[in-house]
Formats: C-alpha cells, sequence, structure tokens
C-alpha cells in the first residue's frame, strides 16, 4: 500500500526540514525524547529540486536503516535547488521497522502564493 505525504512552508529549507520529520513521525508515531547521539554535516546533491528532495530524504533512510538513527534536530546551513547542506542532531531509535524502504519517484514541489507545496509517495 502506498502512502503519501503533503507538506507546505514558506521557503525551501523549511520544506525540506518538515518533510523530514513528518515522514519519521508518519512512520514511529509518538515517541520518547532520546537524548542525542550523534551530531553531523549531510551534504546533499542533485540536478533539480525534486531529486533533491529524494535524495535527501534518502540519506535520512539510509542512516536510521544502517545505523539506527533519526533525525532529532535539522539546522539548514546552505541550500538552493541543487544542494542542501545541513547540520543535524541525530537520536537512536529502537522502533524503525516500519521505515520505507525507498522513496518513490513519485515527489513534486510546487511553488505556491504563500510559499512551497511537497508530497511524496512510498512503499
Amino acid at each position: 500500500m502506498a502512502n503519501k505525504i503533503e507538506v507546505r512552508a514558506k521557503n525551501l529549507s523549511e520544506l525540506f526540514e518538515t518533510m523530514t520529520f513528518t515522514l519519521f513521525e508518519n512512520c514511529l508515531g509518538e515517541t520518547v525524547t532520546q537524548k542525542t547521539t550523534e551530531e553531523r554535516e549531510i551534504k546533499v546533491h542533485a540536478v533539480d529540486e525534486n531529486s533533491l528532495l529524494y535524495e535527501w530524504l534518502n540519506a535520512f533512510l539510509k542512516i536510521a536503516d544502517e545505523q539506527g538513527l533519526v533525525p532529532q534536530e535539522i539546522n539548514v546551513l546552505e541550500m538552493n535547488d541543487r544542494e542542501i547542506v545541513a547540520q543535524v542532531k541525530l537520536k537512536k531509535e529502537e522502533k524503525i521497522s516500519c521505515f520505507p524502504s525507498a522513496i518513490s519517484a513519485d515527489i513534486s514541489i510546487k511553488k505556491t502564493r504563500s510559499g512551497f507545496l511537497a508530497r511524496v509517495q512510498w512503499e
């Protein structure tokens, strides 16, 4: 069954942050706040905004899958339509079995009068 998330934000960095947290909250539900276990810089490049969101979300899914770490705080340092650099605080999460194996290519970002709208679908 496909899952879909829709997020609105005033700017692209807010959109990427909100989409990331929404994806993880959708999978995990409410979690007990854990202490930050790691802080790192995440840098992602792509050919356009849609591909950038795809690569960004998949970077976090890979970290969650391989290391059991999920984002707790995201601070976007630099961003344009082809690159995002952020300082990220991660926390250990035990309940990660429901994460999508991958985000599908069904990703769209649209400019609206009030900012941006993004839709993401996954299996």
